[in-house]
């Protein structure tokens, strides 16, 4: 996503401590571990933890040999003071697609803590990933710190999407501050941050301008081919990006980019 170079300045705490209701909410980690075994890939731990309940779906038998799983919400999520994470953890050779069946809202925090998101994804040796995630939807009023690692082992790839909505219909959107590590054989690859906070630099020109949608494509662990809106990294990777007016479709421009980059 584009990235913001504003300095963060630390909030002042509130005097006293939160009430109840607005601590941080630290819930467990919604796990899936997935292996070769054989020509086929297995699901070794699927580990449900609200909001998000990994459930296996069937694999395609043209598909070779890949394990699918869904991300189901079982509860509203990113309300203030939430401290939720997901983990995909791939062993050497195993392949695996996540799908979502519907998007992430970013709730009002009404005064309370920030909501956070940690995503962790580590892919063994020659592992195989695919994640084009639904929306993450910025409600007006939300407060949210999103990070996100993805650790590549050598000859590992991973085929990822991001996509954030600017506010629901007629609202104006709340706080992201999100960051993304990538690194492929312990080296660094990926390193990109986006702070929505100054609703100044958020519609500049070099941001996002008018768009009421960001959306990017990024392959990890290999080139993809040049596109338009595309940019080869310096090491093994490919970034797409584009932005989309409010209520347009975003989902054909970034699918035709995936299928070309997933042959």
């Amino acid at each position: 996503m584009p990235t913001s170079t504003r300095t963060d300045v630390p909030r002042a705490a509130a005097a006293g401590p939160a009430p109840a209701a607005a601590r941080t909410r630290l819930l467990p980690t919604a796990r899936v571990r997935a292996e070769l075994r054989g020509t086929r890939t297995v699901l070794r731990d699927l580990r449900p933890a609200t909001p998000w309940a990994p459930r296996p779906l069937p694999s395609n038998p043209s598909g070779g040999g890949q394990a699918v799983v869904a991300l189901v919400q079982t509860a509203a999520t990113l309300v203030s003071g939430d401290d939720c994470a997901i983990e995909l953890e791939l062993g050497p050779g195993a392949a695996l697609t996540v799908i979502e069946t519907g998007a992430t809202v970013a709730h009002h925090v009404r005064g309370g803590p920030s909501a956070r998101l940690r995503v962790r994804i580590a892919l063994g040796a020659g592992a195989r990933l695919e994640w084009l995630a639904r929306p993450l939807v910025l409600a007006a009023g939300c407060d949210l710190r999103r990070t996100t690692t993805v650790e590549l082992a050598d000859g590992a790839r991973a085929l990822l999407r991001e996509t954030v909505v600017l506010g629901r219909s007629g609202e104006r959107p709340g706080r992201l501050s999100a960051t993304l590590r990538a690194s492929c054989a312990g080296r660094p690859l990926l390193h990109e941050r986006l702070d929505t906070s100054d609703p100044a630099l958020l519609r500049s020109p070099v941001v996002a301008a008018d768009a009421g949608t960001l959306d990017a494509v990024l392959l990890l662990g290999a080139r993809g081919a040049d596109l338009p809106g595309s940019t080869q990294l310096a090491g093994p990777g490919t970034l797409w990006r584009a932005l989309h007016p409010r209520g347009a479709d975003p989902d054909g421009p970034a699918l035709a980019v995936a299928r070309a980059w997933s042959e």
